[in-house]
């Protein structure tokens, strides 16, 4: 027997025993506001050293910056189906294992 069903508008109910404890839940966010900080960071910066360093017009580091963030919001989905497809005997390890390598050897 299933652990969930569907109401009439096509949504999930899932029973008590598959939610996670508020402790948790909360551990999940936090984790996430600490990578998004740590991104904030590093955003940060690289603008100061456009500007400072290189000398970029506060205009052109944003530009920069936004075309940046444009090529990671297309490119991410495009990586994640590839990766999804990818067979699992393509890597003893694991299937991801080999974008990971391919991902660092840039």
């Amino acid at each position: 027997m299933s652990t969930s069903s569907y109401t009439a508008v096509n949504k999930p109910v899932v029973s008590k025993d598959r939610v996670l404890p508020l402790g948790q839940r909360l551990s999940y966010g936090v984790g996430h506001i600490f990578n998004d900080l740590c991104g904030s960071m590093w955003f940060s910066y690289l603008l100061v050293y456009f500007v400072g360093v290189v000398s970029i017009s506060n205009v052109n580091a944003g530009i920069i910056m936004l075309v940046g963030q444009i090529a990671d919001g297309i490119f991410t989905p495009i990586v994640g189906l590839a990766s999804d497809r990818t067979k699992a005997g393509a890597c003893k390890i694991g299937k991801r294992k080999i974008w990971h390598l391919i991902g660092r050897s840039k």
